[in-house]
């Protein structure tokens, strides 16, 4: 039940504006075959360098996925890493002295 909210949580339509504006750096990176360390892709700071070019791994990640299988692929990997994260929570639970109970994981008594 925990994992099916925790899909719930995340399953709803894309309005991020800076979704494209990743994909496209994304798909700058992938096509030039190096990581891009200015802006190109907005007019008031075309040529600036770019603060957040360190983040080149999620966003050549999330231009492959998009490649691969558009907005479907992209809520796959929503939801793979939303259940991964509930998953690391929860084992993290688990070795500190959590019992199964406190997990929901036992059934509630007759």
């Amino acid at each position: 039940m925990a994992a099916l909210c925790a899909i719930v949580s995340v399953s709803y339509r894309f309005y991020d504006t800076d979704l494209w504006l990743l994909l496209a750096h994304g798909r700058a990176i992938a096509e030039a075959r190096h990581i891009t360390h200015e802006i190109l892709w907005t007019w008031p700071g075309y040529g600036n360098p770019d603060p957040a070019a360190s983040w080149w791994t999620f966003r050549l990640l999330a231009w492959w996925l998009w490649a691969a299988g558009g907005v479907p692929a992209l809520f796959a990997w929503r939801w793979l890493s939303t259940l991964a994260a509930f998953g690391i929570l929860w084992a993290a639970a688990r070795r500190m002295g959590a019992g199964s109970d406190a997990a929901g994981l036992e059934h509630a008594p007759a």
